[in-house]
């Protein structure tokens, strides 16, 4: 699969190279992200933990005719000096076309982001699916929108079941209402990669308020259409823009969400989702690193510039908590604080420095206990 991905970006390269040559609307482009992490351990035994991790994308995108577009991104990303955690994948590689049979419709194919709503249902902006994926206008001010990926491709692996796909796909309707927008997505993922395959199916609605104005809020719902087992999942957030006492314009907001014990598909994503915290959604444990399974979060939070200047001041507070209890009757997870500060030094330059302090709750220490953990970030983009 490693030899494909490098076939393939190869012979993408070569297709832009050459438009390149023969065009003059090619753009290119590099980020670079470094992050040092330094933290207590999270072992009862103590000590300290310290590494440094850094995340490239270099990416090549053009019009390589009237509506058609191409995008090709390579990515490197891993923990320096660590070894096996370092990776080269391909990122991006896809071709988009828009006015299709003279519709209102765009399409894309190829290795490419999508995030539907917060990201319960899918979140993969970062390294991309692959697949295809349509937005289409519609009568009477709706639009559509839909995908099919594929997350794993059938092998010869022989086991109960016979095949070994794994596949996500999405079909949404949406409408501006009540000046706000509302959406309808019905999401189904079809897993056969273990003897006990599954197939589940969920509904989303997602109501979120103008942008222009200067409190908004967002209210998103997906419920299994399946019987048997409970895999809803609920989110709701409000944001406050405006001038926060003498600090400067900001923005303050609370957030809430919820998910069930069985709330578990592999194309969510919440890892680096700004108002979730900056430690424990990390590093939490026991394999809801890609969901909100079994997970409860109230926080609140807000971020402001200093007087008028090229600085902003954060300051985060969550609590977590398991939806339903473990074995032994807990459900406090813990409780986060982070203060930290963003400095943009140029428009392709800039740093930020977060100090959390995350205190473990019953469920996962029965000696409680404090973790803290300094984060500086530095990011590069031209």
């Amino acid at each position: 699969m490693k030899n494909t991905n490098r076939y393939f970006a190869a012979a993408a390269l070569t297709i832009l190279l050459a438009a390149a040559g023969a065009r003059a609307d090619i753009n290119t482009g590099l980020d670079i992200r470094g992050r040092a992490f330094g933290a207590d351990a999270l072992s009862e035994s103590g000590g300290k933990i310290s590494y440094f991790e850094q995340r490239s994308r270099f990416y090549f995108e053009g019009m390589l005719q009237k509506d058609v577009k191409a995008n090709v991104t390579l990515q490197n990303n891993g923990v320096w000096g660590r070894n096996g955690e370092d990776e080269l994948f391909l990122d991006r590689a896809c071709i988009s076309a828009g006015g299709l049979l003279g519709l209102p419709l765009e399409a894309s194919l190829g290795r490419q982001g999508c995030k539907l709503g917060d990201g319960l249902l899918i979140n993969d902006d970062e390294t991309g699916l692959s697949g295809v994926k349509f937005n289409a206008s519609l009568p009477w001010g709706f639009n559509a929108a839909g995908a099919s990926f594929k997350l794993i491709e059938a092998s010869s692996a022989s086991f109960a079941g016979g095949d070994s796909d794994r596949d996500i796909s999405f079909i949404s309707l949406s409408r501006n209402a009540l000046n706000g927008k509302a959406t309808l997505t019905y999401f189904r993922d079809y897993d056969h990669t273990l003897s006990s395959a599954t197939e589940l199916s969920l509904m989303d609605i997602r109501y979120e308020s103008g942008k222009d104005r200067e409190v908004q809020w967002v209210f998103e719902y997906a419920k299994s259409g399946s019987g048997g087992v409970d895999t809803s999942a609920m989110l709701a957030r409000t944001t406050a823009y405006g001038d926060i006492y003498t600090l400067g314009e900001g923005n303050a907001f609370i957030l809430f969400a919820d998910a069930k014990e069985h709330f578990n598909n592999g194309a969510a994503f919440i890892n680096e989702e700004e108002n979730f915290g900056e430690y424990y959604i990390r590093n939490r444990e026991n394999g809801r690193e890609n969901s909100l399974e079994n997970l409860r979060i109230l926080g609140a939070g807000f971020k402001s510039s200093v007087m008028n200047k090229p600085m902003k001041l954060l300051f985060n507070y969550f609590t977590y908590e398991l939806s339903a209890v473990d074995v032994q009757g807990m459900k406090e997870l813990g409780k986060e604080m982070d203060i930290g500060m963003e400095y943009a030094r140029t428009k392709n330059l800039d740093f930020r420095l977060i100090y959390s302090s995350f205190s473990r709750g019953e469920a996962l220490s029965a000696t409680g206990g404090k973790v803290t953990q300094i984060l500086f970030e530095t990011n590069l983009n031209f």
